[in-house]
């Protein structure tokens, strides 16, 4: 083997474990607090407060979000996202929030392959309800 066909592997090899260290800090970043998340339990607000609206927010992570929650004639009327999780998909937050607006609880399924911003979205709603 001649010395530049030697250095060539050696740049190669330096380049393909840079990029096995950020993939494994990538995966850790990305599954770290998913099963506190996935356990997590949303406790159920059984008298909502008085007609307004209210802010609420949930920390966990890259999980952190925040929403209004609009109270008319004792019911939930509007939820809104003011603050997102970091890497969102744009689907679940309105599927949770009809859910929740359809059935007036916060007992609700969570969206498939979705279950720990589910239920990240739905503390937030808790803690604007639970005032």
């Amino acid at each position: 083997m001649n010395r530049s066909f030697k250095k060539f592997i050696k740049i190669i090899a330096g380049v393909l474990i840079i990029f096995l260290i950020l993939a494994g800090a990538g995966l850790f970043y990305l599954s770290r607090g998913l099963q506190e998340g996935a356990a997590m339990e949303v406790a159920e607000v059984t008298v909502l407060p008085e007609d307004g609206i209210y802010t609420g927010s949930h920390e966990h992570g890259r999980w952190d979000n925040k929403v209004s929650v609009t109270i008319s004639e004792g019911r939930i009327a509007e939820i809104e996202l003011i603050e997102d999780v970091q890497i969102a998909n744009r689907d679940v937050a309105p599927q949770i929030f009809e859910r929740v607006k359809e059935s007036q609880s916060l007992n609700v399924d969570t969206v498939a392959g979705a279950t720990v911003t589910s239920k990240a979205y739905l503390q937030a709603i808790a803690d604007a309800l639970s005032y």
